[in-house]
Parts: C-alpha cells; structure tokens; sequence
C-alpha cells in the first residue's frame, strides 16, 4: 500500500481512459442484463463487470474508489501469495523477497491506473485461492473432500469469470501434474483430483469463448493465424519478461532478447535444481502459468509492435510466476555466508536495496502517468470549444465528445 500512501494526491487525479468509456457506454446504450453477460471484445467476463459496475454505482462514479479497490486487490494478493509459498515450505527470505519485489514494483502503476486492469488482479486472487485449495489435500497427504472440491470450482470458475487469461491455471496445474507424474517415486495422487477441478471451469470457459469468436467478426482474424507474428511474439514474451523492465535501460533487439531468454532459463533451472523435491510441484504449476499467458498474449497481440510486449501491465504475473524460482537461488547464495550475524545484515541490507530498487520510479513515472491517464482527460472534460464530434476524449471512434459528456454528467464521474 506504501504508493497509495506516498503518492495519494497523485492518484487522486487518474481518470477514466480508453476501455473504461467504451464499458460505459455499452452498459448504458444497452441494458445493464445485457451489457453484464455480453463480450467485452473476445472476452466473456460478467463476474468482473458486476464488481466494477458496483464500485462505479456505490462510489458515486469517483475514479479513486477504483484507484483504492485496485490497491486492496494488490494487497490481498500478495499477502495470499506469501501464505501459499511458506505452505509448501519455502524459507522466510525467499517468501519476503518474493512478496517485496511483487508489491512495491513500479511496473503495476498501469494496472492501478485503469480500473480495467484491476480485473487481472481478481482473476489472480481467485487462481491463487483455488491453487491453496488444491494444495491442501497434497500438503496433508489426503483426498480432497467434496467442499474442497466445490470450492476449487467455484474460486477457478471466478477466476476465468473476471479475466480471460485465468483459464491457464487448469491447464497450468494438470499439465504439472502429469510432468511430475512421470518422475519415478514423484508424490501426486492428492493433487489429480484438485486439477481435474480447477481444469474443467477453463475448459468450459475456453470452448464458451471460442465459438463466441468463431462466430464472430474477431474470429476471422484469430483464423487468419499468422505463425511468423505468433513465434516472433512468443519468444520475446518468454526473453523480456520480466527481466527487461527490472534491469531498465535495455534496448529491445534480438540480442538484447537472446541474453535475457538464457539468464531466465539459467534462474528457473537453478531455482528447480535447487528447489525441494516437493516444491517443484507448485513450482511447475506457477511457471507453466507464465508460459502459458505468454502464449495467449503471442496469439492475441501478434499483430501488435514488439514493444508492446514488455508493457507493465504484463510484468504482474510474470513475478508472481518466477520470483519463487528466482527467491530460491537468492536464498543459497545467502546460506554461503558462515557467520549468522553477518549472513543476516546480509540479508536485511538485500531485502531492503532490492525493495527500494523496483519501489524509486514510482515517483520519477507517476507524474506523466497522471497528466496521460487523468488530468489530459479531466481538463478535455471542461473545454468549452470542443468539437462535440471528435473523439479526443474518449478515444473511441464510436464514443464522441458529446457522448462521453453526457456519460460523464449522467454518472457523476470525477
């Protein structure tokens, strides 16, 4: 929570963009029923429409309730995130360091921004709350009982409901499954039925969406499969993300993108090596979550420049992915030092260097991000002699000027 509070004023200027309008005006254009259970683009997501139409009604249409909603998320993910990893064993430094980069990181200032984005951050919530559930009956070397059951369905089916990229955790978790299965005296019988739960709710989403595209406009262009685009895409997500926007200051190229793919697969090989033999599982299920997002990006963002590739919206789950890998060989590293008193200033003077490394920007990119995200928009909103049918402040072809002012007086958004 530490940039809500530093930079509260800062926030307090973010307003509506880009998609937000667009929802604003097929909800009110349409009939809210409809709206709700409609696509939004290929997605189908009513459960993350309810929750932001109901920040946006109750809040009175003030965009820093979306700002604080997104900010409680972040929080409740991470804490989440810590439980889960000290569950299956993983030291207090690997978890600390893991939990600090993940909340204090520049790069979820565009996630806070948009109270679009902030539906990445349920989606995780509600994967990770079925991934404790499946880990429950693994960890106690037990069945899974039917409530646990119905919970892993009902959190995983949340998930793919507010995010279309949460239909990777199912096949995430089976895929790992059947991997360690193939490892002689590998343990995983308690943890099968917990992955037939979480796949079937992102089976039934997937094939929901699909013929939804099929037999639509889109799906034209998701036949029309561009493999150069897709592969050329693909292997930059897997390169660039998320080392390039931790390091800073790289150029993308195919060099700079070749270094970057051989340090992350040195770090996750050595996070494996190095790992205990039972947190390779949930090692498996978090990095087959990441290559699996980085694929549906490839596909659905292959007619996009490469730079997009490395947007910050696109970091956040790439480190709740690989900082577990990337925890553990920090921790051995650590270990090396002998003397316990030195090995923990060691520790603390890391902990806190690397906190404050991802933590500075925020103050050096806010103020742009607030001029490009709000007060351009807000200082649109009261011009007198704006063309009522342009599109500066929506930036939707369909949304005019006039248009977006009567959204805006209708829902009091400020």
């Amino acid at each position: 929570m530490l940039p809500l509070f530093f930079h509260w004023e800062l926030f307090t200027r973010f307003f509506y963009r880009g998609d937000e309008w667009d929802q604003l005006h097929r909800m009110d254009s349409q009939g809210y029923l409809s709206w709700l259970f409609g696509f939004f683009g290929e997605n189908f997501v009513p459960v993350f429409k309810l929750v932001w139409s109901g920040l946006l009604i109750m809040g009175g249409g003030s965009h820093f309730v979306f700002v604080v909603f997104s900010f409680l998320l972040h929080f409740c993910v991470v804490i989440l995130f810590g439980y889960l990893l000290r569950l299956w064993g993983f030291g207090l430094i690997s978890v600390v360091f893991s939990q600090s980069i993940l909340a204090l990181n520049y790069t979820s200032i565009e996630i806070h921004s948009q109270s679009i984005q902030f539906s990445n951050l349920l989606s995780y919530l509600f994967s990770l709350l079925a991934l404790l559930w499946c880990s429950k009956g693994y960890l106690e070397n037990r069945p899974l009982d039917t409530k646990e059951q119905i919970l892993i369905l009902i959190y995983t089916t949340l998930g793919v409901l507010c995010f279309v990229r949460g239909v990777v955790i199912g096949p995430a978790i089976l895929l790992t499954v059947l991997l360690m299965g193939t490892i002689p005296n590998f343990r995983i019988k308690n943890f099968r039925m917990g992955a037939v739960c979480c796949l079937v709710p992102c089976v039934l989403s997937g094939i929901f969406v699909g013929l939804n595209n099929l037999s639509q406009s889109v799906g034209d262009k998701l036949l029309n499969f561009d493999s150069v685009g897709f592969g050329t895409h693909l292997f930059y997500q897997l390169a660039l993300n998320p080392l390039y926007q931790q390091i800073r200051g790289l150029e993308i190229s195919n060099s700079t993108a070749s270094v970057l793919l051989l340090l992350n697969i040195i770090l996750v090989g050595v996070g494996f090596y190095f790992a205990h033999h039972r947190q390779q599982l949930i090692l498996g299920v978090l990095f087959l979550f990441f290559v699996g997002n980085c694929i549906l990006l490839a596909y659905g963002r292959k007619h996009t420049p490469i730079d997009h590739v490395a947007t910050w919206r696109y970091q956040y789950v790439a480190l709740l992915a690989l900082l577990p890998l990337f925890s553990i060989l920090l921790e051995r590293i650590l270990c090396l030092v002998r003397l316990h008193n030195l090995r923990i200033a060691a520790t603390a003077l890391l902990l806190i260097w690397t906190g404050w490394y991802v933590y500075k920007p925020w103050s050096v990119h806010l103020h742009d991000w607030t001029n490009d995200y709000g007060l351009r928009t807000r200082d649109l909103l009261e011009q007198s002699n704006l063309s009522v049918s342009e599109h500066d402040i929506s930036q939707f072809q369909f949304i005019a000027n006039a248009r977006a002012r009567e959204l805006a007086e209708k829902y009091n958004l400020h």
